[in-house]
């Protein structure tokens, strides 16, 4: 494969592919002619399709190393060799959808309890229970509003008018005077982002 890999170091370099990419596509390219104990000029669509299925049903492998040795063969195929019909009928396999880690309950009131300030445990209870991710959160925080001053906190929930459902709810957490906690829900139009 020495005169082939040179070819194919030479085209990733004009094709502007950093070090750590070439040698990727490098090594796939060698797996694949070592698998087949052939250069990979002399191998067709059937090799290709044989050698892609050894590798998506080998343990071990997931999908993004797959699709590093399928975009190594796409390249080597259609750019090195000028043979694109040898893999044109590859497709990029999808990564697994995985579930979040979702805590049982106990977790979650020892991580929450081991806060020590009572208004950062209110904080972090209050995005939690609401289900407000670590951008929302800090910038409802950030914001000026009369409940974060402790005015307007006599009612511990006000209703408020809805909002069309693509605007998600502001909660806003306010300490009252007597050490109570006061949450307060509004929906309003998204901030513009900065």
């Amino acid at each position: 494969m020495g005169q082939l890999r040179d070819r194919m170091v030479h085209d990733l370099e004009l094709a502007g592919y950093v070090p750590k990419t070439r040698l990727i596509y490098l090594n796939a390219i060698r797996d694949f002619a070592a698998h087949l104990r052939r250069s990979p000029a002399e191998l067709g669509a059937d090799d290709v399709r044989a050698w892609v299925g050894r590798l998506t049903k080998e343990a071990g492998i997931g999908p993004q190393r797959i699709r590093q040795h399928m975009a190594a063969l796409k390249f080597l195929y259609t750019k090195t060799l000028w043979k694109p019909e040898n893999v044109s009928f590859l497709s990029w396999p999808s990564d697994p959808q995985k579930l979040p880690t979702v805590l049982a309950a106990e977790e979650v009131e020892r991580l929450l309890g081991a806060l020590e300030r009572p208004k950062y445990r209110v904080f972090f209870t209050t995005v939690y229970a609401t289900g407000l991710r670590v951008r929302e959160a800090c910038r409802r925080c950030s914001e000026r509003h009369p409940c974060a001053s402790g005015e307007g906190t006599e009612g511990a929930l006000r209703d408020a008018e809805p909002a069309p459902a693509r605007h998600p709810p502001r909660v806003l957490v306010a300490g009252a005077a007597a050490g109570t906690v006061v949450v307060r829900i509004e929906h309003e139009r998204p901030m513009p982002q900065c």
